[in-house]
């Protein structure tokens, strides 16, 4: 079988590179290429992406500003990725399946789909509209997602959703049927992602792991640990770290802002923190949520969808309110008994080995590029 995978608008293998996470979205697709399936990037890249070819593990990689120069304006960048079906027409004909790798951007994907009679997959790790009225965008704004939404759905053959929630968006909001949606949770690499024998804890210190924007709501965390001398870490990047900074400061919260840290990483950090914590306001299906329990760490997170669908209560973390005192008061109940957070620890390991390990995700995305490439064909 042979799939080319379209990346989500503007993104190319340079972004993933320099965001730290180049491993591990790469992972699940050079496990696809052992496994017999050839795999094309189609990647909103130039020659920097060619030139990062070699470390795919035998994925091929087609490069939308390798044959023309980046376009300055965003809308002549918009009306390009229209034309990518016919640009990469001999490299997209070979395929058997076509997949987007978001939803954002699958408009290049349907238009392939139709020139090339290629089935489609249509992969969401969030729903976008979902994510632009949460996020309390214009009217404007939300209708024009919802417009762009309805025809990657509608176009789709099959449609892949990380939670059921968003899943059920699709069936409901865009008449979407069920037989043609599959929920596919993100996945961990449990063996990289493991809790180890004996960490060297940060102590008083609980961790932070996420972009720095009004969604992940970093804001609150610093509100909550206000007069406790509790200490933060904060590992990413994002548009409110200066207004986080200075809020740290006025809160006299000794925070430390650790920066971009490569994904592979990570597992050391999250080993060294005995509490992690996620504040979001809301969430699709969060793979730092998953890496950290993967790890074994005891986790604080707020109570909204997109979290509270894989953090069980007092059982593999604790669940708390969007307030400072909720938070608060969950983060000073797990620095108070290490017994209780080896206990929410082992469980959150568990709870991810069972439904969110790679090597189930990768069985099940071979079965489904099986399937819906003979469902097409027949």
């Amino acid at each position: 079988m042979r799939l080319a995978l379209f990346f989500t608008y503007d993104i190319s293998l340079v972004t993933w590179a320099r965001t730290g996470l180049i491993q591990r979205e790469i992972a699940l697709y050079e496990a696809l290429v052992r496994n017999g399936i050839d795999v094309t990037f189609i990647t909103y890249g130039d020659m920097s992406d060619r030139a990062l070819s070699n470390e795919l593990g035998g994925i091929n990689v087609c490069c939308v500003y390798e044959r023309k120069v980046r376009p300055r304006y965003k809308y002549v960048r918009y009306f390009y990725s229209l034309l990518i079906g016919w640009v990469f027409h001999n490299e997209i004909e070979r395929v058997d399946v076509i997949k987007t790798n978001q939803v954002w951007g699958g408009w290049s994907a349907v238009i392939s789909k139709w020139l090339l009679r290629k089935p489609l997959i249509v992969r969401g790790g969030y729903e976008p509209y979902t994510f632009i009225k949460l996020s309390q965008s214009s009217l404007f704004k939300q209708t024009v997602y919802k417009l762009i939404c309805r025809f990657i759905y509608s176009n789709a053959d099959f449609i892949q959703m990380a939670t059921q929630a968003d899943a059920a968006t699709v069936n409901e909001i865009f008449g979407v049927e069920m037989n043609r949606i599959r929920v596919a949770p993100n996945w961990v690499d449990t063996e990289l992602f493991y809790p180890f024998e004996k960490p060297n804890l940060i102590s008083n210190t609980v961790l932070v792991v996420g972009r720095l924007d009004w969604q992940k709501n970093i804001e609150l965390v610093l509100y909550a640990l206000q007069g406790t001398g509790i200490k933060l870490d904060v590992i990413g990047s994002g548009n409110e770290e200066t207004s986080l900074r200075i809020l740290a400061k006025e809160l006299a919260v000794e925070t430390r802002f650790l920066g971009k840290v490569d994904n592979n990483a990570l597992p050391t950090y999250y080993n060294r923190y005995p509490v992690y914590v996620l504040c979001s306001r809301f969430e699709g299906n969060p793979k730092t949520l998953l890496e950290a329990m993967s790890c074994g760490c005891s986790t604080v997170a707020t109570n909204v969808v997109g979290i509270n669908s894989i953090v069980q209560h007092g059982v593999n973390g604790l669940l708390c309110q969007a307030d400072k005192d909720s938070v608060r008061s969950s983060i000073l109940q797990l620095l108070a008994s290490p017994e209780k957070r080896k206990i929410i620890g082992q469980q959150a390991r568990i709870s991810i080995l069972k439904e969110y390990s790679f090597q189930k995700q990768l069985q099940d995305e071979i079965a489904f590029i099986s399937e819906a490439t003979v469902n097409y064909r027949s």
